[in-house]
C-alpha cells in the first residue's frame, strides 16, 4: 500500500486463483498457521515493535459464479464454498476464484505500522458428496500485505487571530482555540515540529514584535502536545508518537497578560508572520 486513500474509503483487495482436477462434487477450506501475521519491519526502520496484526483482519471470499460466505482465516478449516460444494465441470477442470480484503477499518485496526505482514495459508479441496469418495488434497501460499512509509500533516486552519479589542485583553491575555488544527498521518513512529519564518510579527510598515510573545500549546482536553513559545528556531511539540492515520491535533495559540504588556504602545494593526509544522520520523 502506498496510498493513505486506503486506509480512508478503498480499502484494498486482491484475487487468486486455485486450480483442481475433480471427478466429485467438492469444496474448499482455509486455515492459517498463525493467528497473527509475521511481521517485517521497514527497512528504515528495524527497531519498529511487531503489532501482532491478527490474521482474522482480512475477509477471504470464494467469488465467481459460485460465492461463498465470506471468512475471517484461523488456524481452524473454515469452509469457503456453498453448501454442497462445487460441481463437475466439463472436463474435469475447476478455477476457484478467491478474493482477499481488508477493510479501511481493518487496514486501521491493524496495518499503519510500515513493513511486510505475512500469513501462511493452507487450502484443502474435499469432496463435498454426502459419502466422500476422495480424499482431501492440500495447497500453500503466502499471503504479504506490504505498507510503505507514508506521511501526511495538513493544517486545517490555514489564517490564526489574536486579536486585542480592549483594555481587558491586555490583562487577561488572548487566546485562539482550534480543536481539529492538524490532521497527522504517518506509518512510522514520528515527532511534530513548528517554527515561525521570521523572528517577529511584522505589520507591513516596519514595526514589528517578537514571535516569542505566542506560546503554542495542546487545545482543552488535547494528550501529547507540548507548550512552546514560537520561535525562528524549529521546536518539538509532539516526540515519540506512534503510527497513526488521520490523528486530529487541538492546538491552542495565546498571549499571556505577561506577554501582553510588551505590545503595550505599539501601533495599531495586523502583525503577522507565518507558522510551519513539520515531521520528523524517529
Amino acid at each position: 500500500m502506498d496510498n493513505l486513500s486506503y486506509f480512508r474509503s478503498q480499502g484494498i483487495s486482491a484475487q487468486q486463483n486455485l486450480s483442481l482436477a475433480t471427478t466429485v462434487a467438492h469444496g474448499i477450506r482455509l486455515k492459517t498457521a498463525s493467528g497473527t501475521f509475521g511481521y517485517v519491519p521497514h527497512a528504515d526502520y528495524s527497531n519498529a515493535p511487531d503489532p501482532h496484526t491478527p490474521v482474522g483482519q482480512v475477509q477471504v471470499q470464494l467469488t465467481g459464479t459460485s460465492p461463498g460466505p465470506p471468512v475471517a482465516p484461523s488456524t481452524d478449516f473454515q469452509v469457503l464454498t456453498p453448501s454442497g460444494g462445487l460441481p463437475v465441470v466439463a472436463g474435469n477442470h475447476n478455477t476457484d476464484m478467491l478474493t482477499y480484503t481488508l477493510s479501511p477499518s481493518a487496514l486501521k485496526a491493524g496495518f499503519v505500522q510500515a513493513g511486510a505482514y505475512t500469513a501462511n495459508l493452507a487450502y484443502e479441496a474435499f469432496d463435498a458428496g454426502a459419502v466422500p469418495q476422495a480424499g482431501p488434497v492440500g495447497q500453500a501460499s503466502v499471503l504479504t500485505v506490504q505498507v510503505d512509509d507514508m506521511s501526511e500533516l495538513k493544517v486545517n486552519d490555514p489564517g490564526i487571530e489574536l486579536a486585542f479589542g480592549g483594555t481587558a485583553d491586555y490583562a487577561q491575555g488572548v487566546s485562539a482555540e482550534l480543536p481539529t488544527h492538524l490532521t497527522l498521518s504517518k506509518t512510522t513512529p514520528y515527532e511534530v515540529y513548528i517554527k515561525a519564518t521570521s523572528a517577529t510579527l511584522n505589520d507591513g510598515q516596519q514595526h514589528t514584535i517578537p514571535v516569542s510573545v505566542v506560546q503554542v500549546g495542546p487545545a482543552a482536553g488535547q494528550a501529547g502536545v507540548t507548550a512552546i513559545q514560537l520561535s525562528e528556531t524549529p521546536q518539538k511539540i509532539i516526540d515519540g508518537a506512534a503510527p497513526v492515520v488521520d490523528r486530529t491535533v487541538g492546538i491552542r495559540y495565546s498571549i499571556s497578560p505577561e506577554a501582553a504588556q510588551g505590545l503595550l504602545g505599539k501601533p495599531a494593526g495586523n502583525y503577522t508572520t507565518t507558522v510551519i509544522y513539520s515531521f520528523t520520523a524517529l
